[in-house]
């Protein structure tokens, strides 16, 4: 389901002198983030679990009613929540 192969831009996540904040502006106090979340290099996050859940089943909705979904970045059309996003736990 979820891709979670290392990306090149968190190798250095592990040295993180912090406890990194999600980035999703849905929040009123934002909970320690939980996975690196990489947009095929259109785009980067890091988000909790409970919005990668949302995104997740979002995405998931989109693809049952399209056959690809298109980033609004590169305009790549992308079949598969995994080819769209890579996961990186932290």
């Amino acid at each position: 389901m979820m891709a979670t192969q290392t990306a090149p831009d968190v190798d250095s996540i592990e040295h993180l002198d912090h406890e990194p904040e999600c980035e999703s502006t849905t929040h009123v106090v934002r909970p320690r983030a939980d996975v690196f979340l990489n947009q095929h290099g259109c785009g980067a996050a890091l988000i909790c679990s409970p919005c990668l859940a949302r995104l997740e089943k979002n995405c998931r909705e989109a693809f049952n009613d399209s056959d690809a979904l298109e980033c609004c970045a590169c305009h790549g059309f992308f079949h598969t929540f995994e080819a769209l996003y890579q996961v990186v736990p932290l």
